[in-house]
């Protein structure tokens, strides 16, 4: 290997941990050739590739996962603002009446 290349994978490598935790799985023999390829291409040994791929689709997942929990408590909070909300009050009441003396009034009878 050139030194350019050594030089750039430690350069991407997390720090050293001792990593005391395995993985075992079995692998299509081409899916296992396809991801050697792939972690040769990127300049990263097959154990960094895999593992960075994985942490990706971790945090894919969770953004995913926080949007859908945030889009449901939106909706449910939307609902609530609908079905609990408030009397009007007397200023909104008034500006209904102006509304509609200026605005619904006027255009009911410009179409007569």
């Amino acid at each position: 290997m050139r030194p350019s290349t050594i030089d750039k994978r430690a350069s991407r490598q997390r720090p050293a941990v001792a990593a005391t935790a395995r993985i075992d799985m079995r692998l299509d023999p081409n899916e296992k050739k396809e991801i050697i390829a792939a972690a040769a291409e990127s300049g990263e040994s097959t154990a960094s590739f895999v593992l960075q791929a994985v942490r990706n689709e971790i945090q894919r997942r969770r953004r995913e996962r926080e949007i859908i929990e945030l889009s449901l408590r939106d909706q449910r909070e939307f609902v609530q603002a609908i079905l609990g909300s408030p009397e009007p009050n007397a200023n909104l009441l008034a500006a209904a009446r102006v509304y509609h003396d200026r605005i619904v009034r006027v255009q009911s009878t410009s179409h007569k």
